[in-house]
């Protein structure tokens, strides 16, 4: 699991991402009678992907503002939160309802987690990957690519079980590859679906593209005969169906 997930590059911490640390600690008191003593922390804490550095901030926060107080080192809470009349500001986590555009490999790779019931850890997922061509050096060229969907909420790493899982929508939902000359389609689109070289050069960077980007993205649009030369032009084929 310890190539799998740096290649994939999950967040090193996300259940702390995806869970209000605060809300915790006040449904772990709740769950014991308003307070929690070590052996409670250790045994509920961990499982939600919280360390006690984690816990400990909050906690310091809590019992400054009054919510809480430590006694015989046990945390007690507030009677406002013990019986539930405060503000008891439990942030949900944003599920995103629309699955996201991918990389074509990316999509590969979400493909292999839909066959696996959308959880791998790297006993299961190495061997798959390789069984579908995808090397480990395909899955280093997504860091930046899963780093998002992670700090999205699309794809979880959990240390407990040294597992990766891609949450909804993405585990049921079809995802959509994007073009890898998506840049060079979308100015193409956007501008009358033809570009002269010297029109292009103006118009690149707004794009995230460089010229040297966007001639590699033209000979690609050829070569798969989505685009033509037309003199000085490149011209984008089926513009706007």
């Amino acid at each position: 699991m310890r190539r799998l997930l740096p290649v994939l590059a999950v967040l090193a911490s996300p259940a702390v991402a995806e869970t209000d640390v605060r809300a915790a600690v006040i449904e772990v008191a709740t769950a014991s009678n308003c307070m929690i003593t070590e052996e409670t922390a250790d045994a509920s804490f961990p499982q939600m992907g919280l360390t006690k550095d984690d816990v400990g901030i909050v906690v310091e926060d809590m019992v400054s503002k009054g919510e809480a107080e430590l006694v015989d080192n046990e945390l007690h809470l507030s009677s406002d939160l013990c019986t539930g009349s405060g503000a008891m500001t439990k942030a949900e986590p944003v599920v995103p309802s629309v699955a996201p555009s991918v990389t074509p490999l990316m999509a590969r790779v979400i493909a292999i987690f839909h066959v696996n019931g959308c959880t791998m850890t790297e006993e299961v997922g190495l061997p798959a990957f390789l069984a579908a061509g995808i090397t480990e050096d395909d899955l280093g060229t997504l860091t930046d690519e899963s780093d998002a969907l992670a700090a999205s909420g699309f794809m979880i790493r959990d240390e407990a079980t040294l597992s990766i899982t891609i949450t909804e929508p993405l585990c049921s939902s079809p995802v959509v590859a994007s073009d890898p000359a998506d840049g060079l389609i979308r100015m193409l689109t956007e501008n009358g679906c033809a570009l002269t070289q010297d029109a292009a050069s103006g118009l690149v960077g707004n794009y995230g593209l460089t010229m040297e980007t966007a001639d590699e993205m033209a000979d690609s649009l050829m070569d798969r005969g989505l685009a033509r030369v037309d003199g000085d032009t490149l011209v984008l084929l089926n513009c706007g169906e």
